[in-house]
């Protein structure tokens, strides 16, 4: 017997196979202990790891709430979105110093190096959540593009770093596309959020 394949052409069908994908992580995937997200997880849906926080997998989660509250508005994906922006807020962001911490353990850090590849997503989930309305997300698009700016960005090169340390004095010479890709994203989703030139002149730097 065939089997029928479903029908990827279908804005209904991807609407749902979305909205099925990120109900397979809520609201297991909140962290009622330490705050933010649980971001490990089995193909069963077993949590394999209860206290690591990567930034990226902090800012993915709510990037998907964002986006998952943009397509169905009555279910609540608002809030657990609004949960991750006050984790990284409170408890990623390095206070001191400016920008995010790459992991916590729980709520103690566990590497605190800077990396544009993490503050890439932290841009692109907070544009994505101002998209969907949460008005705390706002300050943190510019917030995160100025420490991009100010630590990251190489105009010689015509790129941003990679990776520094918690206080900025030290340069990894680690050099890669992968965050100069995401940022690009970040910054045309930022753009669309706010429209604030600045960020698609950030963007447009790179043609």
């Amino acid at each position: 017997m065939e089997r029928k394949l479903p029908d990827f052409s279908s804005a209904n069908f991807l609407k749902q196979h979305i909205l099925d994908t990120v109900n397979f992580y809520a609201p297991r995937c909140i962290d009622k202990v330490f705050g933010g997200y649980i971001n490990c997880f089995l193909d069963d849906g077993t949590i394999c790891d209860y206290e690591t926080k990567q930034l990226v997998g902090q800012a993915r989660f709510v990037f998907i709430f964002s986006v998952a509250s943009l397509l169905k508005p009555d279910q609540g994906y608002r809030k657990l979105a609004e949960h991750g922006i006050s984790f990284l807020q409170s408890h990623q962001r390095d206070h001191k110093h400016g920008g995010y911490y790459w992991e916590l353990k729980g709520r103690s850090i566990s590497n605190s190096a800077k990396r544009a590849y993490g503050h890439a997503f932290v841009l692109l989930a907070t544009a994505m959540a101002t998209k969907a309305g949460i008005s705390s997300a706002v300050p943190m698009i510019a917030d995160t593009f100025d420490i991009l700016e100010r630590y990251f960005w190489r105009e010689k090169e015509g790129l941003y770093l990679d990776e520094i340390s918690a206080d900025w004095s030290e340069i990894s010479p680690y050099r890669g596309q992968n965050a100069n890709m995401h940022l690009c994203e970040a910054m045309m989703t930022a753009y669309e959020a706010t429209g604030n030139k600045r960020y698609f002149e950030g963007y447009t730097k790179y043609i």
